[in-house]
């Protein structure tokens, strides 16, 4: 009996263990050169070479942790590389990432051995925010080839209360039905901004959702910038299909988008932003305003809770 007790126990652990390790999503980036195959002490994984000229795209909704895992590519009368990478996040500011004196690795090796040697990995960890999150990446060595695979691992979101509220500029409001009920969003454009008014801190989660014409297939991609006190704060790739479960009140010729979440946090003080697409080919976005319900009493004014 107790033999068979301590087999369970180590079933139960191992079954944990794997349902832990399950949690880590492999992201496969849009822009890549090619895919190819490493093969590490018999297992193969799948790797993606990136640009010197492009920027490999990554789209992942946080929080949580994202991993990016490099090999530079080796020529066989090659001991060791240096190469760097450029990445952005959410398009801030280029950062860089340099690896100096990279030598083959000694446990990996590619699927066709054509292609070259794989170098030791070398890895860039990024922690993401709540929402929407997009990484840009390129390699800025002239020559040299270089190969990544993604990893992000989700990480908990604490539960949260929202409230709506309304943008202190006079957007057009829509209605949209989902399942019966009716949500309420504001149009906006690049021409009419949605403009926020609020006090922190706090935290401001916003909804947008495209605007589609049953003429529009596929995945559609739009930019949306927010602008803080005059200073540009993110740029946010977002990316929408159709939505299949929400329409239009009273537009059957329109199609709004799933929603995308992005997010700002807001420091102490009484703060202005102004949120807009980017896109000249894309006339309006629809916008939805939330705020943590614990902060309703100080945190902004009355005057622009949502009244619908």
């Amino acid at each position: 009996m107790k033999r068979a007790l301590n087999i369970s126990l180590i079933f139960i652990l191992i079954a944990g263990f794997a349902f832990a390790g399950s949690k880590t999503k492999i992201i496969k980036p849009k822009n890549y050169n090619k895919k190819v195959t490493v093969i590490i002490s018999g297992k193969r994984r799948a790797y993606y070479e990136i640009s010197q000229n492009n920027y490999s795209i990554v789209q992942v909704r946080g929080p949580g942790k994202l991993k990016i895992l490099t090999r530079a590519v080796l020529k066989e009368d090659q001991s060791k590389v240096n190469y760097k990478l450029i990445y952005k996040l959410n398009g801030l500011d280029e950062k860089i990432a340099e690896f100096k004196n990279v030598k083959k690795s000694g446990k990996s090796e590619f699927k066709h051995s054509s292609y070259g040697y794989p170098g030791i990995r070398k890895d860039i960890e990024l922690n993401l925010e709540r929402g929407e999150n997009n990484i840009q990446l390129r390699v800025i060595n002239s020559g040299l080839k270089v190969v990544t695979r993604i990893m992000f691992e989700p990480g908990k979101v604490a539960k949260e209360n929202w409230i709506a509220m309304s943008p202190a500029s006079p957007n057009e409001v829509v209605e949209l039905v989902t399942k019966e009920d009716i949500s309420f969003y504001y149009r906006f454009s690049k021409e009419e901004p949605l403009k926020i008014e609020i006090i922190g801190p706090t935290e401001l989660r916003i909804l947008t959702r495209f605007e589609n014409n049953y003429r529009m297939k596929g995945r559609i991609n739009y930019r949306i910038q927010v602008a803080g006190d005059n200073n540009v704060i993110n740029t946010f790739l977002l990316s929408s299909k159709r939505s299949v479960v929400t329409y239009y009140k009273d537009n059957p010729e329109l199609l709004p988008g799933k929603a995308r979440e992005i997010y700002i946090k807001v420091d102490e003080g009484f703060h202005t932003f102004l949120v807009y697409p980017l896109d000249e080919d894309k006339e309006t976005v629809l916008g939805k305003i939330l705020f943590p319900e614990k902060d309703i009493t100080n945190k902004t004014p009355v005057s622009v809770l949502d009244n619908y």
